[in-house]
């Protein structure tokens, strides 16, 4: 149970990651970023900053992440390639993704578990050179993941109500697919919406390079979600629901052209101030 719990975990990430595979410049699968990232660090609020993530790089292309919880290790991945084009990732779990291709464009993703049953498909329409539309195929989906969804880092991805409406129809038995759409200004992402979440949308682009363009990780443990949509970093994200909304104004300090820092500040509909949640990057 406890390895199903993890998957659907990956699966419901993909759904928020997946727009990485829009660059029409660069073979889909290939991850080349202007600095390689070396240590990412969280702090919320006034708490004590700590490690998350440790990137090993085997020369330009990434080889492995380690996931930390407040020092404490949580998980590994393997990237394993063709050429430069990744098609497999694995956890030290035994869970994997397997990337398939045609010609320069993403296909289809399949997650299997430990025992190479297959989890999950997930299938993507493409307008022009762009992805419009993401399916997600959901096999033997657990009840009771609602609740672990919401107490990982998911529930600060999307805001608390955001979060119950997807992880919700993720767990329901009566649903077997997800159908997310996607809309773009230019090389950013402005919006996300689908399958009874009403939207998110992205606004205020800086002319900054999003260090995570391109980048698409299927583990839950991966804490950067937020900035990785685009090829460069929103400045607002406003997500809803019904006729509600919460809002996230983002700031940034720069190491050259790339974030150093990355904070966020969560908005409720009132205008108040509910958290706050620092990143910060360290380059090799």
């Amino acid at each position: 149970m406890k390895k199903l719990i993890v998957f659907l975990l990956a699966i419901l990430v993909v759904v928020v990651v997946a727009i990485l595979f829009t660059s029409c410049e660069e073979q889909a699968g290939v991850y080349k970023p202007k600095k390689k990232i070396f240590k990412v660090y969280k702090q919320y609020g006034a708490d004590p900053e700590y490690l998350v993530e440790e990137w090993k790089w085997n020369g330009k292309r990434l080889s492995s992440i380690t996931y930390y919880y407040k020092g404490e290790f949580l998980a590994e991945e393997e990237f394993i390639y063709e050429g430069n084009k990744i098609v497999k990732i694995i956890d030290d779990n035994g869970l994997y993704a397997e990337y398939i291709y045609a010609d320069k464009q993403f296909k289809k993703i399949n997650f299997f578990d430990s025992d190479d049953i297959l989890r999950s498909e997930i299938t993507f329409q493409y307008k022009g050179k762009k992805i419009s539309t993401i399916t997600i195929y959901g096999y033997n989906v657990c009840k009771n993941v609602i609740s672990m969804i919401e107490r990982s880092f998911m529930g600060k991805l999307l805001s608390e109500k955001g979060m119950k409406i997807v992880a919700e129809k993720l767990a329901n038995q009566s649903k077997d697919t997800f159908v997310f759409y996607l809309s773009y200004d230019g090389e950013n992402l402005t919006s996300i919406s689908g399958d009874g979440y009403d939207a998110t949308i992205y606004s205020d682009y800086d002319t900054h390079s999003n260090i995570w363009y391109n980048f698409y990780p299927f583990t839950y443990y991966h804490s950067n979600f937020y900035n990785v949509f685009s090829k460069n970093n929103p400045g607002k994200e406003t997500v809803y629901y019904g006729e509600s909304f919460d809002s996230i104004i983002y700031n940034y300090t720069y190491d050259g052209d790339s974030p150093g820092t990355i904070q966020k500040n969560y908005f409720n509909e009132s205008g108040e101030l509910i958290h706050t949640e620092r990143t910060r990057i360290e380059y090799n």
